[in-house]
């Protein structure tokens, strides 16, 4: 499937997203107050091309290797996002607004490219950082990081690999 959910924007207050065949949602994706909602790309990629924003929160899951990639503008998105450490899972963001700096991203895919930049040139945002997955930037060009605007202490121990 590739394409819109229906019209509009998707608002989830919950549940599971999550596709059989490669995917790629664009509607933009509105997370409502007081959810978790899951993540998961367990037999095929997802990719969430529209823009994430809201304030509830994300637990992204999976274990194709292609896993879940964050396509849209998602400086709007104000909770955490919560990724599990699934053997061979990979999180891409796609684009240098695919994370936010006023939400906090616990990424735990502990593989050598568990956590991709897939970009040019830019500076992608997390308000806090934390977990223990690696980093690889696999882009040709530069890529930034930008950790911290929400002012917390929080702790990586992971890895991060430019190549």
């Amino acid at each position: 499937m590739t394409g819109a959910l229906g019209r509009g924007t998707l608002r989830l207050g919950g549940g599971l997203l999550t596709s059989s065949a490669p995917a790629t949602v664009f509607n933009n994706v509105i997370l409502q107050a007081g959810t978790t909602t899951n993540i998961s790309s367990a037999v095929a990629n997802l990719t969430l091309a529209g823009n994430i924003s809201g304030s509830g929160n994300i637990n992204e899951t999976g274990t194709n290797t292609g896993g879940t990639h964050f396509n849209g503008d998602n400086r709007g998105f104000t909770r955490t996002v919560t990724s599990g450490n699934a053997g061979g899972h990979r999180v891409r963001f796609k684009s240098p607004n695919a994370g936010s700096a006023a939400a906090t991203w616990v990424l735990n895919n502990l593989q050598a490219d568990g956590n991709g930049l897939n970009y040019g040139p830019g500076t992608i945002s997390f308000g806090a950082l934390s977990g223990g997955g690696v980093f690889r930037n696999n882009a040709i060009a530069r890529s930034t990081i930008s950790i911290g605007a929400l002012n917390t202490d929080t702790t990586f121990s992971g890895v991060m690999i430019a190549n």
